[in-house]
């Protein structure tokens, strides 16, 4: 389930609000509103609908679900099953258990197990619902992946949440300094920072991130530029997204942050391409937005290349 409390924080910091003024806003204290964002404070839909007005979304940001939030308390809940689907569908058409039973030549247990989603829909069963219900046949197909897309974005919404919340707070090394992954740049800033003599980013990180899923050492992240990298279907970077990079070893058609040679004095041009290794010791650096064109360069030309290890992408 989502964490409505951090959703507001994450929200609330992506608009430059402080806790102080959105606490002013909807007539709480600034301790209840730190205790609401950390979880500690139950949200009710009266003070739901009082946040997502000062934050300007309407309250079904804070949740995914059909049902009406119960005894005043918000509840998010996953998207519907397909079983609740053909429910749904079949109330509509003031068909009951037994009369779908009949017409499909199944038990009437069988429908009700489908409907409570304990039992599968299989395929030529699925074309002969949605025959009965006069569905398209592909309708449950497309059901399915909306579901599984609504779920991938909720997991990344989450992936993105918990990435926020960690940012800062990985435990001090031994030495007393902070560890963690360190973040370059910002999105103003563009992809610009120092190298060291090995070719290693440095430079004062501008915060720290710490993912468990990804070892800390020689990983660092920056705010994707542009939009070049942009594309109607997954993969897809948009700008403003956090990429995490790794000296991992590459292969062709991998995601990395490349380092050129300057084309005149300067550090370097620096930017974030799919990576293809053409025969003759070129490297292709791929965009794929198809409004920008790729760039054939040889390798001798590129100083570094990073390993795309996470992606944190911004709602």
């Amino acid at each position: 389930m989502l964490d409505i409390g951090l959703e507001v924080k994450i929200l609330r910091e992506r608009i430059k609000m402080s806790a102080k003024d959105l606490a002013e806003m909807i007539g709480l204290s600034q301790s209840q509103m730190s205790r609401l964002e950390k979880g500690q404070r139950r949200i009710d839909t009266k003070v739901l609908a009082r946040i997502a007005e000062a934050l300007g979304v309407e309250p079904s940001y804070f949740f995914r679900g059909e049902a009406a939030p119960s005894e005043g308390v918000i509840q998010p809940s996953l998207p519907g099953s397909l079983g609740k689907e053909i429910r749904t569908q079949r109330r509509k058409r003031h068909l009951s258990v037994e009369d779908v039973a009949l017409k499909l030549g199944i038990q009437k247990y069988q429908v009700r197990d489908i409907e409570a989603g304990k039992k599968n829909l299989e395929s030529g069963l699925a074309e002969k619902v949605a025959r009965l219900l006069k569905l398209p046949p592909n309708h449950f197909l497309a059901f399915q992946e909306g579901q599984i897309q609504a779920l991938e974005a909720q997991v990344a919404r989450l992936n993105l949440a918990l990435a926020e919340t960690q940012r800062g707070q990985a435990p001090d090394d031994a030495a007393g300094e902070r560890s963690g992954i360190p973040i370059f740049g910002s999105v103003a800033d563009g992809y610009s920072f120092e190298f060291d003599q090995e070719g290693r980013p440095v430079g004062e990180p501008e915060e720290f991130l710490h993912l468990p899923s990804v070892p800390d050492e020689g990983a660092f992240a920056v705010h994707i530029i542009g939009d070049s990298m942009e594309a109607p279907v997954r993969p897809s970077f948009a700008e403003g997204d956090l990429a995490v990079f790794s000296d991992s070893p590459l292969r062709s058609r991998d995601f990395a942050l490349v380092r050129k040679n300057p084309s005149s004095e300067g550090e370097g041009e620096v930017t974030f391409r799919q990576v293809f290794f053409d025969p003759g010791g070129k490297v292709r650096l791929q965009p794929l937005n198809l409004n920008y064109t790729a760039e054939v360069c040889p390798k001798a030309d590129v100083l570094g290349m990073w390993k795309l290890a996470a992606h944190l992408a911004s709602f």
